[in-house]
């Protein structure tokens, strides 16, 4: 059977189109999740670009500092860099001229759930 008839799930990484993955599909799962504006940078950087997707990673904005990224001419707005509870926001590219790029490194899979526990908190012990 020729590989174009598999299914995506069966194809070879280095077979898979990224034109075929969406950004926000990607991150679609991962919406109800109560994350910090960094952690949603993070999480949805590390989507993108363990997809084979070019990503930036990007901080700043005009009224108030916050965290983005540029995915596939998508900007994603994180949240305010102190928010300690984020959504994921689809923006106007044009905004990107308004920021600064930053350096993110994406974490493997293996990490990204690590992301999405619930830390403790431990300042009473």
């Amino acid at each position: 059977m020729p590989s174009s008839e598999l299914p995506s799930s069966e194809l070879p990484s280095s077979e898979l189109s990224s034109s075929a993955l969406s950004p926000l599909d990607l991150l679609a799962p991962y919406h109800h999740l109560s994350l910090s504006a960094w952690d949603r940078l993070r999480l949805g950087f590390s989507l993108c670009a363990n997809a084979g997707l070019a990503v930036q990673a990007f901080r700043g904005g005009e009224t108030e500092e916050a965290y983005w990224f540029a995915c596939e001419g998508l900007l994603i707005l994180c949240g305010r860099c102190n928010s300690y509870c984020a959504s994921w926001q689809e923006m106007p590219a044009s905004l990107q001229q308004q920021l600064s790029p930053m350096e993110v490194h994406a974490l493997p899979p293996a990490q990204l759930g690590f992301l999405m526990v619930e830390s403790p908190h431990f300042d009473h012990c």
